[in-house]
């Protein structure tokens, strides 16, 4: 029977150990969430839920703060699964924050790969996982779950892509994609339009190295370079508007926005350069 640990029982965390031999703490950190809420704020909250099939795998469910996730530890294959994340009110920058601290605490344990599948498109429209995910640096694979529930992932992508003559190229440059020129003799304005548009996204398995100098986090570097972009841009216009308002409490706010862009663009670039 698998034994179910609870973080608002430290007790437990004894009973963990001697079962895996892994720490607690580490073995939540592998989650990610450190990015968002330290040990101690779990421990006072809904709970992290924890559940051992078998001394190798590990299945962990945290709830906190209106945050949801799901893991399974695979300890012999050395392998993340990303199940779920779910923010009842979304944060900016929450998502890729913690995936960040999730790839540093998996090379730390020696962790070489995270896997997701990549929710929505097609039957799963509130979900937005099949796009972000690529975004992020996770690439579309072929696995056994791909192909026990149909077409395997890579494959139908290719596919896809064929189809309507586009070019060969991987999820994350796809969505990034402006002005495909395809062989059929149209043009794309953007392939992330493309992509999100009904019966063309479909819901994938997804894989990530997490080694230093691999593909994906190079992808990831590249796509917080374009965030931090974003932000200063957006900073700068702020600041112009903050210089010319005469109202106090419209330069209060305004004031109040800047303070909170530019530790978003501080927290990014840290994090850019232990990735990188």
């Amino acid at each position: 029977m698998a034994i179910q640990l609870d973080l608002t029982n430290c007790k437990d965390e004894t009973t963990f150990k001697q079962l895996t031999g892994h720490d607690f703490k580490a073995v939540i950190a592998l989650t990610g969430v450190y990015a968002v809420y330290t040990y101690d704020e779990l421990a006072e909250g809904e709970g992290v839920l924890i559940s051992t099939p078998n001394p190798f795998e590990a299945h962990i469910l945290i709830m906190h703060e209106g945050l949801e996730l799901t893991r399974i530890i695979d300890y012999n294959a050395q392998t993340i699964m990303n199940i779920s994340f779910k923010l009842k009110k979304q944060r900016a920058g929450t998502g890729t924050l913690v995936l960040i601290e999730q790839i540093l605490a998996a090379e730390k344990e020696n962790f070489g790969q995270l896997t997701c599948n990549a929710i929505g498109g097609e039957y799963e429209p509130l979900f937005n996982g099949y796009s972000t995910w690529g975004k992020l640096g996770f690439s579309i694979v072929n696995n056994k779950l791909s192909k026990a529930i149909g077409i395997p992932s890579l494959d139908r992508y290719n596919k896809l892509l064929e189809q309507h003559g586009i070019p060969s190229m991987p999820i994350h440059e796809l969505l990034a994609a402006k002005n495909i020129i395809c062989t059929n003799g149209n043009i794309i304005k953007s392939g992330e339009d493309f992509w999100n548009a009904p019966g063309n996204g479909f819901p994938w398995s997804g894989a990530f190295d997490t080694g230093k100098g691999s593909v994906n986090r190079a992808i990831l570097c590249a796509y917080i370079n374009r965030k931090i972009e974003q932000l200063e841009t957006e900073l700068a216009k702020h600041q112009t508007e903050a210089n010319l308002l005469s109202t106090l409490h419209n330069k209060n706010r305004l004031e109040q926005k800047i303070r909170e862009i530019k530790q978003q663009i501080n927290i990014l670039s840290e994090k850019r350069c232990l990735l990188a």
